[in-house]
């Protein structure tokens, strides 16, 4: 995560990154929010081929009390998670 704390109505951002270069095909990674309703991503991130990272971006809600919610990224078999929390 670029920042694991925002405030409501800001953007948030974080990086994924791959061991190795993504192949001719690309890497497609599934990506959820435990609390879409505060935050919102895209369904997926896509790491273009021979780059092994992706930096991706997505909205927060403006809210009353601090809110927290779990983004999980997931590739085959491997699945990944970070916290964030938006702040009022």
């Amino acid at each position: 995560m670029d920042n694991p704390s925002v405030v409501g109505g800001a953007r948030i951002g974080f990086t994924i990154t791959v061991s190795s270069p993504a192949p001719v095909q690309k890497l497609s990674i599934g990506l959820a929010c435990s609390n879409a309703a505060v935050f919102g991503l895209p369904p997926t991130a896509t790491i273009q081929a021979g780059q092994t990272s992706v930096h991706v971006t997505g909205t927060s809600a403006i809210v009353a009390t601090n809110t927290t919610a779990t983004i999980t990224a997931t590739l085959g078999s491997s699945i990944q998670t970070a916290t964030v929390t938006a702040t009022p």
